[in-house]
């Protein structure tokens, strides 16, 4: 279910800052001097903004980033969704769910480091913000992804295959009453190629 990022409650994100603080605090009254105290505090905030798993950004980082963000043409979002989570960790472990999930993050980020940040929205479900949005450059960038899940199926280092559905879309002032709305699109037209992939391997197996 989407939720507009205004939804979230600000005692979750209290709540998730103060638990790493918690985790941090020690180390930090241990610091001597005041550098070492900005740069403790620099750490924790990073640690805050980003994935345990991957080390993509988290949700934390993409909610921010979303209020922030220019009401332009030149803004957009590519959100995709992995596939065989399910099947990895129902077949095979948790611990083959989240290696999953960690070579799709590291595809993406890598793939589409030239258009903006990765960040880790929920699950097996990633978006690439982009102030630089370029339907060409998002096509390339996606024959980058693919061939990378291309050779990670090739050796074998999972026992599912790695793919992922896409979409992607950029803000429109006609559309879009905000920029979550330009989220929403990208992400409908993400289930619509995610449907499209499962209805041709139905086809195929057929």
């Amino acid at each position: 279910v989407l939720l507009h990022a205004d939804d979230y409650s600000k005692n979750f994100r209290v709540a998730t800052v103060a638990f790493v603080a918690i985790i941090g605090i020690e180390m930090i009254l241990n610091y001597n001097d005041e550098q070492d105290l900005i740069e403790g505090v620099g750490a924790l905030q990073q640690m805050a903004m980003h994935d345990g798993l991957t080390g993509v950004y988290n949700r934390m980082a993409f909610n921010e980033r979303i209020d922030t963000l220019p009401r332009q043409a030149n803004v957009g979002f590519i959100h995709f969704d992995v596939n065989n989570l399910k099947q990895a960790n129902d077949e095979f472990g948790h611990a083959e769910g989240d290696q999953l999930i960690k070579l799709a993050a590291n595809g993406i980020d890598e793939s589409f480091k030239s258009m903006g940040l990765c960040y880790r929205y929920g699950g097996d479900e990633f978006t690439v913000i982009t102030e630089n949005y370029n339907a060409e450059k998002i096509k390339e960038c996606m024959g980058n992804l693919r061939l990378y899940m291309a050779l990670i199926n090739k050796e074998e280092l999972l026992h599912v295959r790695l793919s992922m559905a896409c979409g992607y879309a950029h803000y429109s002032l006609a559309e879009d009453t905000d920029i979550f709305k330009t989220f929403e699109r990208a992400d409908a037209r993400m289930y619509e190629n995610k449907r499209g992939m499962k209805e041709l391997a139905q086809r195929l197996g057929g």
